[in-house]
């Protein structure tokens, strides 16, 4: 079993505490520009995290990336720092060229409407593809026939109607219409599946980040907040709603922290991966849903207004339900996983996860 580095991820801790303010936040969704926060990460070394070192990159195992990205979800960094990194190992399975700069990427699924032309151009529209608008490649994960494909393309080149997303960040719709692509390959049929996986994991550990700052934050302000001469947090309602929040922050953790260990165990194609990263996607966003409603209950009106940075999580929490794969998605996928062979592995597949 392969964890993430501690003192590694103890100093990026650090970083992002000092980069992600609520003003720089604000600042940020406001604006739209995030290139600040960018070149300080870009420093570090941050931003290339998943590259292997033989293309320049630092080259961190899954463990270590996926530990980033769960900070980054604590600190709601307003940036795509998840869907970099997932570009960037994508990429990193083929012999194409890697962009060192910020790469929005975008899994279709049967929802989406595709169509591949003989001359290797592209038609489909797709929807909610994250920070499109705002960086200068679109990487494409789609499955054909017998294969999956990747393809790069500069977003000048596509068609983008800008959305925002609850997070406050770029959702946007893309119709690529017979647009060549930059850089495309060939892959394993598979592959399409497990990018997708990826993705559902980096969201899981956003998650999972996020729902441990809003249980602290909401701990520190009924220690803060009195009523009736005392703290709030002496009230035994207060106490029940805190401890659901604990349990729902921890049941979040364990699902996404194990998914990371049988990916790294067992790699991101294989059936017990799958289930792992199914299961996460779903407890992960069932304690979004709850988690964000008693944090919001604890703090009442306060915990809405833009002044105060709760929502800078709870939006990202309830954003990030959505992305690549809803819980409904990943439930239907984790039913037929448990109901193949009629349920006669289910324990053993239980035990192995």
């Amino acid at each position: 079993m392969h964890t993430a580095d501690k003192v590694l991820i103890e100093s990026f801790s650090r970083l992002f505490a000092d980069l992600c303010t609520p003003e720089v936040i604000d600042e940020v969704e406001r604006t739209g520009n995030f290139m600040g926060l960018w070149e300080a990460l870009e420093e570090s070394g941050l931003t290339t995290a998943w590259i292997p070192e033989s293309r320049g990159g630092v080259g961190l195992g899954l463990a270590d990336g996926l530990a980033i990205l769960k900070m980054a979800g604590q600190f709601a960094l307003p940036a795509p720092l998840a869907e970099t990194y997932l570009a960037h190992w994508l990429l990193s399975q083929t012999e194409l060229e890697i962009p060192m700069e910020p790469i929005a990427v975008a899994c279709l699924s049967d929802t989406d409407k595709t169509r591949v032309g003989s001359d290797a151009t592209i038609n489909a529209i797709i929807q909610d593809v994250a920070f499109a608008s705002s960086c200068n490649y679109l990487l494409l994960v789609y499955a054909t026939t017998g294969e999956s494909r990747l393809a790069l393309f500069r977003t000048g080149d596509l068609q983008l109607e800008v959305r925002q997303s609850l997070a406050g960040e770029p959702c946007d719709r893309v119709t690529i219409s017979g647009v060549q692509a930059l850089q495309s390959v060939s892959m394993s049929v598979n592959f399409a599946r497990s990018a997708e996986a990826l993705g559902a994991l980096a969201r899981a550990q956003q998650m999972s980040g996020a729902l441990q700052s809003i249980l602290s934050q909401s701990v520190g302000y009924t220690q803060d907040r009195t009523q009736f001469g005392r703290p709030i947090a002496k009230f035994q309602a207060v106490q029940h709603l805190l401890a659901r929040l604990a349990g729902e922050a921890a049941c979040a953790q364990v699902a996404a922290d194990a998914a990371v260990v049988a990916v790294v165990d067992h790699g991101i194609d294989s059936e017990k991966a799958q289930m792992a990263v199914a299961a996460a996607k779903v407890r992960c966003s069932e304690a979004a849903t709850a988690g964000a409603a008693i944090a919001h209950q604890v703090h009442g009106a306060m915990g809405f207004t833009r002044e105060y940075s709760l929502q800078q999580k709870t939006r990202r929490l309830w954003q990030w339900r959505e992305d690549f794969g809803s819980d409904s998605v990943w439930a239907l996928r984790l039913g037929q996983a448990v109901t193949r062979n009629n349920g006669v592995s289910l324990w053993s597949d239980l035990v192995a996860i």
